[in-house]
């Protein structure tokens, strides 16, 4: 395009490492739901992290995707168009992106619970402090 690659461009090029930066992370999170679950650790929480994250990154990259080849990417000649089509599965399959975060949020509010003080406080507040504004 205009007598170069694409990823010569360099909003091409930025697309592309903010695709790659995303796909990375999401393979530590399986990678961490995988050594925690090796080790005998309740993952529920980490794996509904790790597949909402995916299922998430799965759709915004395939997106970009499609959206850096232009026309081309919604031609069945191309694998980038299946994988779109895959990708929108993600967020229902197995759980849909809502039932993940319910999940998720639960795990917070126990472990919050978990780790308040005696008295019932959240570890580190001060009595008579208030939050501050502005």
């Amino acid at each position: 395009m205009f007598g170069k690659p694409l990823a010569g461009h360099q909003a091409i090029a930025f697309k592309l490492a903010d695709m790659q930066t995303k796909i990375r992370a999401v393979r530590l999170l399986t990678y961490e739901v995988a050594w925690m679950k090796d080790r005998g650790v309740r993952v529920t929480e980490a794996g509904a992290r790790a597949k909402l994250y995916a299922s998430e990154v799965a759709n915004e990259v395939t997106h970009d995707a499609v959206q850096v080849l232009g026309g081309r990417g919604y031609m069945k000649d191309y694998p980038v168009e299946r994988h779109y089509r895959d990708a929108r599965v993600t967020k229902i399959y197995e759980g849909t992106s809502e039932i993940q975060r319910l999940v998720i949020s639960r795990g917070i509010v126990r472990e919050s619970a978990e780790s308040a003080g005696e008295d019932g406080r959240a570890p580190g507040v001060v009595e008579g402090s208030r939050p501050v504004a502005g």
